[in-house]
């Protein structure tokens, strides 16, 4: 058995057009005659016709692509060239077929939001989504997220880019970090779906201390040890609305609570040794 050409590559649009038919030649390079047979089981390939026989002629194959309901990417088959009679049987030959589609192009794939407990959303963020490949981009965004808006959730493009507003509403969320992994996708696009994370961060108050132990003398009998200042300062956003849990018999602490909203509280610890 030979055969020419060992490989196929067929390329096509999708939803387009069939591309060309090419041909395979078989031929004895044998004695006697080769009764060759194609063995195809391929939903999107034709073969024709599939049999023949050759004394030393080239017997001419037609191998067809129909691209009917496939979508983007990428596909093969080996065909089988056989005669129980042949020396070198079987032979195999390779058809490749790419079927190029939309391709998702996103302008980022992160997004990060800013916004202070208590206070006003952050400022919207746009995410352009364009079609860097053939055809028309069919795309659709997934979210379901409390704290996030997407508008639009769905566009097409065929090389424009579509402007996409992302919100961040920060109504009841504490102080912290949030996340969610917004999807887009097109059945037909070749690299669906596409992922972008848009990260919230919502700042709070954070609490310093001057001091986190402190060491008080006396002798007994004696008079009372001196007071100690410990210092309480907000060094994040918002206010801090501090309270100091104390139920000690022999410490007293003034004040219990307060507030900062960047400046430092003084907070007086006393110790009475009496008893």
């Amino acid at each position: 058995i030979s055969f020419d050409p060992s490989t196929f590559s067929f390329t096509a649009e999708v939803d387009g057009t069939n591309p060309d038919d090419q041909i395979l030649t078989i031929s004895n390079v044998g004695m006697g005659t080769l009764n060759w047979q194609i063995t195809e089981t391929c939903d999107w390939l034709t073969v024709i016709p599939d049999n023949g026989s050759s004394t030393g002629e080239s017997d001419a194959v037609i191998v067809s692509v129909d691209i009917t309901n496939l979508s983007a990417g990428y596909y093969d088959y080996e065909l089988t060239i056989s005669d129980p009679c042949a020396m070198n049987t079987p032979q195999t030959v390779t058809v490749d077929l790419e079927v190029d589609g939309p391709i998702i192009e996103l302008s980022d794939p992160n997004f990060y939001f800013f916004a202070e407990e208590g206070g006003t959303n952050p400022d919207d963020q746009i995410l352009t989504v364009r079609n860097v490949g053939l055809g028309t981009l069919n795309w659709s965004i997934t979210e379901d997220c409390s704290w996030l808006t997407v508008i639009p959730t769905s566009g097409s493009s065929t090389g424009e880019a579509d402007a996409v507003i992302l919100s961040a509403d920060i109504t009841g969320l504490s102080a912290g970090y949030y996340n969610y992994k917004l999807a887009i996708s097109d059945p037909c696009a070749m690299n669906s779906p596409q992922t972008v994370f848009v990260n919230l961060e919502v700042l709070g108050p954070i609490i310093e201390l001057s001091d986190t132990s402190f060491d008080f003398i006396a002798e007994e009998g004696t008079i009372n040890p001196d007071d100690q200042i410990l210092t309480i300062r907000n060094v994040g956003a918002g206010i801090l609305n501090w309270q100091i849990t104390e139920s000690c018999s022999w410490l007293d602490v003034e004040p219990h609570s307060g507030s900062s909203s960047g400046e430092t509280n003084a907070v007086i610890l006393s110790v009475d040794i009496e008893g």
